[in-house]
């Protein structure tokens, strides 16, 4: 009876990815203001700050591990492009850049200029926002940038690209610039505002949302690719720092005295909590039901608490043997990017490159292997005896 019970105990878990839909407190081992995070997957993520910090999860949030980086100027953004290729900005206009998942950092270029925003549609393709309203843009993964656009004398704040073609940043003074041919000219829209646009995120090259940082409380929406703007003002008058959308009706913004407001209509209505007493800078979701915000004195919040992994595509991959006391090899008719390997709690245990290798280390029971290719992603259980 009780071999029963563990057995569908653990058929039940592997059947469930994420459960407890509430924000909780991670322990990011830093007390420092942390302004940008960004998640390449529900358990590999950064988080940038204060005096150059740099913090890396590899298993959700459980724990971070500091990353070095050649400066102590403040760290505004951080972008990943792919779960090698990262970039970051900080306040002296200095871009850094990783292809090895943040082991290594390197200067790329200084601008001269805040860049507040960046934004990459590949490893190679990217913008950066910020200092004077500079727009600048890069072909070859950052080594080198070109200015394209100067318009206003206040900061943009934000960009973000719905396809390689069209984008929009925004900025100071109720500033919204689009452009619809990858940046070569970027048009001024009416926003109806005048406050900081702080954050912007597009769900489709026509719909997308803007986060205020006024105390006014106002969200800004366009379903017309930016060129009309829809002023909706929330119960609640706080200054918002970022906003992310998950899917066309649901999405978040967190700001002041931790806040975070969700919508689950497209941003018709919003709900609050305050899942923490500290200000908070910036949202990331790298699924709907996963998230991260980070903010003042090292914050870190999560949403949604891990308890397995489904499988999927298993046709597609072969492993063998399974069960497996000791080495692993591994088929697929694609090139292996990556191999994660989770337990059922859902942490990371192991991480490969390669098709073989072993197993040894871990302790008996059912795992999880994750196989990424350059056609998707591929998961499926093993178990280790």
């Amino acid at each position: 009876m009780k071999t029963i019970t563990l057995i569908f105990s653990i058929l039940f878990l592997l059947n469930l990815s994420v459960i407890g839909q509430s924000w909780n407190t991670l322990n990011s081992g830093s007390t420092s203001l942390l302004r940008s995070t960004y998640f390449v997957s529900n358990y590999e993520g950064w988080a940038v700050g204060s005096s150059g910090t740099i913090l890396k999860t590899s298993d959700g949030g459980a724990t971070w591990n500091t990353q070095t980086i050649n400066t102590t100027s403040d760290l505004i953004c951080v972008f990943f492009a792919s779960p090698t290729h990262g970039f970051a900005s900080d306040i002296s206009g200095k871009i850094f850049g990783t292809t090895d998942g943040g082991n290594n950092w390197s200067e790329l270029v200084n601008l001269g200029n805040t860049m507040r925003g960046l934004y990459f549609i590949s490893e190679t393709t990217g913008w950066g926002v910020g200092q004077w309203g500079t727009i600048y843009h890069t072909s070859d993964g950052g080594l080198n940038w070109t200015l394209q656009s100067n318009p206003n004398s206040g900061f943009l704040n934000a960009v973000h690209f719905s396809s390689a073609t069209n984008g929009c940043a925004v900025g100071d003074f109720g500033v919204i610039y689009t452009t619809n041919d990858g940046g070569a000219n970027w048009t001024l829209q009416t926003s109806g505002v005048t406050e900081t646009l702080s954050s912007v995120h597009f769900t489709s090259t026509s719909e997308g949302h803007i986060s205020t940082y006024s105390g006014s409380g106002k969200f800004l929406k366009t379903t017309d690719g930016g060129v009309n703007w829809n002023v909706n003002q929330v119960g609640i008058a706080i200054f918002f720092q970022s906003i992310f959308f998950t899917s066309v009706n649901d999405g978040w913004s967190v700001g002041e005295s931790g806040f975070v407001e969700h919508t689950t209509d497209g941003g018709a209505t919003w709900n609050y909590e305050t899942p923490i007493a500290t200000q908070l800078y910036s949202v990331h979701f790298p699924s709907s039901d996963i998230g991260y915000a980070v903010g003042e004195q090292g914050a870190i919040i999560r949403y949604g608490d891990f308890v397995g992994i489904t499988e999927e595509n298993t046709n597609l991959l072969s492993i063998y043997p399974n069960p497996t006391s000791s080495n692993l090899t591994i088929e697929t008719e694609t090139p292996i990017e990556s191999i994660h390997i989770f337990n059922v709690n859902g942490t990371l245990v192991q991480r490969e490159l390669t098709n073989k290798f072993s197993v040894e280390s871990l302790t008996n029971g059912i795992y999880l292997i994750n196989v990424k290719t350059i056609e998707g992603v591929i998961t499926k259980r093993f178990v280790k005896k």
